[in-house]
């Protein structure tokens, strides 16, 4: 969607990079910060950073979205197991890394699923030059020549039938999901915090 010369494998290249750049300084520059807040500040980039790369078009916010993302990402996870090992009584640490991972176990698969079932009908181009086609000429093709018969149909660049379909489909709604589920976890994080300063035992 991002338009013609961003490869998925330079993204990757770009998570990659960052995580072996910025990884150790990140960890030694945030031990002076609060656990709790810093985890809230990086699910914002997160979120952020993940809004930016599907809420638009153009491929400048999608790199920029994915290393504001990136970002958040080096922020959070470090935090998030160290803030675990923190809360664990002692004879109790194994316990509490096993709930932390029962919640991969969860998520994952369900991600998985959504994130699957969501782009395939709803964000998916060849998917949706093929719903175009069928509405509009009521043509029935297979999905994989779909966006060819399309540009064939209408003599228009890949660009040119990009925008088509971006603007017809609006595929942004293939993430909305997973904003939502970004926003209510801010709002948890918030919550939480908001507990923990009503006692003053508890580790923040």
């Amino acid at each position: 969607w991002a338009g013609k010369g961003i490869s998925f494998e330079w993204l990757y290249n770009i998570n990659t990079g960052l995580t072996l750049l910025f990884l150790l300084p990140f960890s030694f520059y945030l031990k002076k910060y609060e656990i709790v807040n810093t985890i809230f500040v990086g699910v914002v980039l997160v979120v952020l950073g993940f809004g930016m790369s599907v809420l638009f078009q153009n491929g400048m916010y999608l790199v920029l979205g994915f290393t504001i993302y990136t970002i958040g990402e080096l922020i959070t996870n470090p935090k998030f197991t160290e803030y675990f090992d923190t809360i664990s009584l002692e004879n109790e640490q194994s316990t509490h890394m096993g709930l932390m991972f029962l919640s991969n176990l969860i998520g994952y698969p369900i991600g998985a699923i959504l994130g699957g079932y969501m782009y395939g009908n709803f964000g998916e181009k060849a998917t949706l030059a093929k719903v175009y086609l069928d509405q509009n000429f009521g043509q029935v093709v297979e999905l994989e020549s779909s966006v060819t018969v399309l540009k064939d149909n209408l003599q228009l660049s890949d660009q040119q039938v990009t925008t088509l379909l971006w603007d017809y489909f609006n595929p942004t709604f293939a993430f909305y999901p997973f904003i939502l589920i970004g926003a209510i976890s801010l709002g948890g994080i918030l919550i939480y915090k908001s507990l923990l300063n009503r006692n003053k035992y508890i580790h923040k």
